[in-house]
């Protein structure tokens, strides 16, 4: 998923770019993100916070499960995870003043447990 940027009160951010989830094993996800704008020009946030909620009927919002400081982790490794429970997570730039809208990865399983 590639970011957007959002104009507000505080100032312009911009979504961190490519955001991916990907299944590590059945209690783990893997996230992982570029730093928001280009190659060229990157726009360089003050660190980034991770949200996660699942696709069960009751969980319709987002909770925060990590703030990261500084600007070069650019991964999370979610653990401790539900086998085949569906996980859908969101990944905002934090800038000073605010932060962006977020990234919404497509939703991931964790693997069913194999006995």
């Amino acid at each position: 998923a590639v970011g957007m940027t959002v104009t507000a009160a505080g100032g312009t951010f911009t979504d961190p770019n490519f955001v991916t989830a990907t299944t590590v094993s059945s209690s783990q996800i893997l996230l992982q993100w570029d730093t928001p704008g280009t190659k060229a020009a990157p726009i360089i946030p003050t660190g980034y916070t991770v949200e996660r909620r699942t696709n069960r009927p009751n969980d319709t919002t987002f909770q925060v499960i990590v703030t990261i400081t500084g600007n070069t982790q650019t991964s999370f490794n979610d653990t401790l995870l539900t086998a085949n429970v569906e996980y859908i997570y969101r990944v905002k730039a934090t800038y000073t003043g605010g932060s962006s809208s977020g990234v919404i990865v497509a939703a991931t399983t964790t693997s069913p447990i194999i006995r």
